[in-house]
């Protein structure tokens, strides 16, 4: 799916909460509209990004299949796409990028 030039998205680390611990518990990701997904739901969508499964995030993260199910669906929310193929669009069309890489 080719995206219009006006929601164009990328993925980029920008701390949004730091506790004085120097841990990031969310990123910015797409335009200037500030959307903001957490680590895991980060994570997650680079795991399906890279094709794994929903179970095969969840043995891989230790969580049940449904907390993965609700941390797709979550993301894609906040990023307006409707499936897991949508959202791997735009975590690979944005790469990878977390804070430190």
């Amino acid at each position: 799916m080719d995206w219009p030039p006006s929601s164009a998205r990328a993925v980029r680390a920008v701390p949004e909460r730091d506790t004085g611990t120097g841990i990031v518990t969310a990123v910015s990701v797409g335009d200037d509209q500030g959307t903001v997904l957490t680590t895991r739901e980060l994570e997650i969508a680079e795991l399906v990004a890279s094709g794994s499964s929903n179970r095969e995030i969840a043995v891989q993260l230790s969580v049940s299949v449904r907390a993965v199910e609700g941390y797709i669906y979550r993301a894609c929310l906040k990023l307006g796409v409707s499936d897991r193929d949508g959202l791997a669009t735009i975590i690979r069309e944005g790469g990878s990028r977390r804070p430190g890489t």
